[in-house]
């Protein structure tokens, strides 16, 4: 929050009236992290400009710089590698696939983060509101859930996170 205090004199040249008032004004200002600022912090100077661009691999762990920042692991650690792996929820005989996608805090709406499912690891589905296999658990500001409708055993539970940059 920035606070500005504005402070008003004037005099009449002709008299002796005086003018003089305060205005406060405030504003919330939130501060976004982007890929960009990411880029000056997370790769050292002089690094190659394909190996920052976010759809680049610079530690060659199989997940792109994008979803490494997205997901808040290491770009340049092999071993920091995203957990985004589906896990079962329920009771025994219904138990449902569940995904859960921890989200980078203060991104604003500068990243999308989105979860899609197969059957056959070729077509692939974007979970939306109105899918009629899987609905959205939450989707706030730290945590983006999907859950399977049909218990897991009558769908499958291939899934993979998509994140979009929002420019």
């Amino acid at each position: 929050q920035v606070v500005c205090e504005l402070n008003f004199r004037r005099s009449n040249p002709f008299g002796n009236a005086t003018d003089v008032s305060v205005r406060n004004f405030t504003w919330d200002i939130d501060f976004i992290d982007t890929y960009e600022g990411f880029i000056a912090l997370g790769f050292p100077d002089g690094t190659l400009d394909s190996l920052t661009d976010p759809s680049a691999d610079a530690d060659g762990d199989g997940w792109t710089n994008l979803e490494e920042y997205a997901l808040q692991t290491d770009v340049a650690d092999p071993a920091s590698v995203p957990n985004v792996t589906p896990t079962l929820a329920g009771v025994p005989g219904f138990q449902q696939c569940v995904v859960d996608v921890p989200k980078r805090p203060f991104v604003g709406n500068s990243l999308t983060y989105e979860v899609e499912y197969s059957t056959d690891l070729e077509n692939w589905t974007v979970i939306t509101e109105d899918d009629p296999n899987w609905y959205i658990e939450f989707d706030n500001e730290a945590r983006y859930r999907v859950r399977s409708i049909a218990p897991f055993g009558t769908t499958t539970c291939l899934t993979r996170v998509r994140i979009t940059q929002n420019y």
